[in-house]
């Protein structure tokens, strides 16, 4: 088995969805396919040693008669799968994934349980600890607040302190405290959102609303994280200083990874423009710490203690930023690459990422659902699997079309331009498209599941945006250190970064652009399917495409193809009869397939709180929507509850709309 951490933790990932999708442990499940493939195995031995002695005749019949070919084998795929999946990796999968399933169920069972006797107690009595700094919220201040049971477990809440109470607590204060407890709620509308699975991803039990507290103790907790959120806190403190909104909000967001300062507007912005993902703390922040502190220390210090200092840097930064999934992920590859250098063994980038990931399920198995996890890891197997691939194939285009006759031209055309600067130019613009376009093959299912859109520009975005990040997060980070070392230069600092901000704003407005932002329904599982198979098949391609000297299986998958060719260049015609009778067939199927299959009527009433909203589908497939709820406060219903629930039903365009009266709570939506 070469990686044993990757198949352990794709049996670890199994193992928890197999925990959150159902309430059985998945024993249950290995064992009924245990007994299926017992009996299988007993009849097909029991079926061969009847008619073994036919068989042989059979085969010493044929002679020396040629075997017809066949373009899929099941033999050879079985082969074939054999190799992948042998017995040591089945066991391996089957151990780990019973292991997450586990304690999966284990933790549902224990989070159930103290919520149940949490909802029992009208007048909730805890003491605590505060972890986390205010988050001012629009009539109360949120606080994190940590309390440990007889058992010496500890466990968070969200402690909610109104406004009118007029009191404010501090990172590590020690409280006693009264409050009402209130549960998160469960899913309200099929496919809606989820508060239960957002607490859980938060490792939180839910939210106490506070109704007395008393500060018993100051500076209480972890002398570690209290100390990073105080340097937290004057760095948030001297940048409203020298940066003025919205930069100083990007400038947090961008470099510290808070973004509870930015506003919704600039968010879709982001999002439209295909650029979100700079918002984020990620591998490209690990980078520049890496490289910053080498630069600075490596010849006055030596290499060995230049990489353990840089080690210690990035556990420092990672807390700093609050440990997102995206930041602890490229921290513990970067670590782990640099430990390899102090073991003098080669760093594997897959078992890297294969243990980054297995520490945060170990840590949180629910954080398989965080958002934030899936396009992180997503885009960094996206970028191993293909941009390497994607690069060797341009630079193999590109050295086919300079064989042509009219590159003498073009060249000629082209000569007040340095060759240097030509040839850089061209390299760096196929690392920015390669980079883009591997990131997006492996996230483009999973933002359109999640944001049910698709963007048109962002290769563009990124394109223009791939000059200005690194020199931008570069001044960010110099920034970020003079903050603490002297307030003029900081001030000096702030404006070529303000700049280099403004111009990323300016590139945002191409979310203005017209189909910036096309909707999509939410895709099915049968969508997911087909784009695996096509991934597959896209990237066994584009290695044969690129592979300098092919193996026995690129060999014959291009013989294959190249046959395949061959057979229907040999029958061209009745290949078109099969594509324009297939081609027409579909056509008829698409526009008279609402009437041929009628489905019965569905009413659904959806959640929107206070207010009504009634959305009916006809058997012949046709939409309605009744009132839409109505907008309370900056919390639009319409954009958040209702246009998601209509694309989860797969309805992008609604036939009819409905108004019964022009109550607040009936009309006043932006769907």
């Amino acid at each position: 088995m070469k990686r044993p951490i990757l198949v352990a933790t794709i049996g670890y990932g199994i193992g928890i969805i197999g925990g959150l999708c159902f309430s059985k442990s998945i024993i249950f499940f290995y064992l009924l396919l245990g007994v299926f493939y017992g009996v299988k195995q007993l009849f097909l031995k029991r079926h061969f040693s009847l008619f073994s002695h036919s068989i042989i005749r059979k085969n010493k019949s044929i002679g020396s008669k040629t075997a017809s070919f066949h373009f899929i084998s099941y033999s050879r795929l079985k082969r074939y799968l054999h190799l992948i999946v042998n017995s040591q990796v089945i066991f391996l999968i089957l151990i780990s994934s019973f292991i997450s399933n586990t304690i999966v169920l284990q933790q549902n069972r224990t989070i159930t349980h103290l919520q149940d006797q949490l909802e029992k107690q009208p007048n909730l009595e805890l003491s605590g600890i505060i972890i986390s700094s205010p988050e001012q919220k629009q009539n109360r201040d949120d606080y994190l607040f940590q309390t440990k049971d007889q058992s010496g477990k500890t466990h968070q809440f969200v402690m909610q302190v109104p406004h009118q109470m007029n009191k404010t607590f501090s990172y590590g204060d020690e409280l006693k405290i009264q409050g009402e407890y209130r549960r998160p709620e469960k899913q309200r509308n099929e496919g809606g959102f989820q508060e239960e699975l957002l607490y859980q991803q938060r490792k939180q039990l839910g939210t106490i609303i506070l109704h007395q507290g008393a500060i018993l103790a100051h500076t209480k907790g972890n002398v570690i994280e209290r100390k990073i959120n105080q340097i937290s806190e004057v760095a948030k403190q001297k940048a409203r200083e020298v940066l003025e909104e919205p930069i100083n909000s990007l400038f947090l967001a961008m470099i510290m990874g808070d973004t509870s300062n930015l506003e919704e507007e600039q968010k879709d912005n982001f999002k439209n423009a295909g650029i979100y993902h700079i918002l984020a703390v990620s591998g490209m922040h690990i980078g520049i710490v890496i490289l910053g502190v080498k630069t600075l220390l490596k010849r006055q210090m030596g290499k060995n203690r230049t990489y353990f200092i840089i080690i210690v840097c990035l556990i420092f930064y990672s807390l700093l930023t609050g440990s997102s999934p995206s930041i602890m992920r490229a921290t513990i590859m970067s670590v782990l690459a640099l430990i390899s250098f102090f073991v003098h063994r080669k760093n594997d980038i897959w078992n890297s990422l294969s243990i980054s990931l297995l520490w945060l399920w170990i840590d949180n198995p629910y954080s398989i659902t965080h958002i934030g996890l899936q396009l992180s890891f997503g885009g960094t197997i996206g970028i191993i699997c293909f941009s390497r691939l994607i690069v060797q194939g341009l630079k193999k285009k590109k050295e086919e079309s300079e064989r042509k006759r009219f590159r003498q031209e073009q060249k000629k055309r082209n000569k007040w331009i340095p060759k240097n600067l030509r040839e850089y130019g061209y390299q760096k613009i196929i690392e920015i498209v390669s980079v883009t376009l591997s990131a997006q093959f492996i996230l483009f299912p999973c933002l359109v599941f999640h944001f049910n859109c698709i963007n048109l520009y962002f290769l563009i975005s990124n394109f223009f945006l791939s000059f200005l990040l690194i020199p931008v997060a570069i001044l960010g980070f110099i920034l970020l250190v003079s903050l603490f070392i002297s307030f003029p230069i900081s001030k000096i600092l702030a404006i070529p970064f303000s700049l280099g901000m403004k111009l990323i704003l300016t590139i945002t407005q191409i979310a203005k652009l017209p189909l910036a932002k096309i909707y999509v329904t939410t895709p099915t599982w049968l969508f997911f399917l087909l784009y695996g198979i096509f991934l597959f098949i896209f990237f066994f391609t584009l290695r044969i495409a690129v592979a300098k000297k092919l193996t026995v299986t690129q060999k014959r998958a291009k013989n294959l193809l190249a046959l395949f060719r061959f057979r229907c260049y040999q029958n061209h015609q009745k290949v078109k009869k099969i594509l324009s009778f297939f081609l027409i067939f579909l056509l008829i199927f698409i526009i008279f397939c609402p009437y041929l299959f009628s489905s019965p009527l569905f009413i659904h009433f959806v959640d929107v709180g206070q207010g009504d909203c009634t959305f009916i589908r006809t058997p012949q497939n046709q939409t309605m929507l009744i009132d839409g709820g109505g907008s309370l406060g900056t919390f639009d219903i319409g954009k958040n509850i209702v246009l998601p629930y209509l694309f989860d039903h797969q309805c992008k365009v609604l036939d009819v709309i409905m108004i019964s009266h022009f109550d607040q709570d009936h009309v006043r939506t932006g769907c």
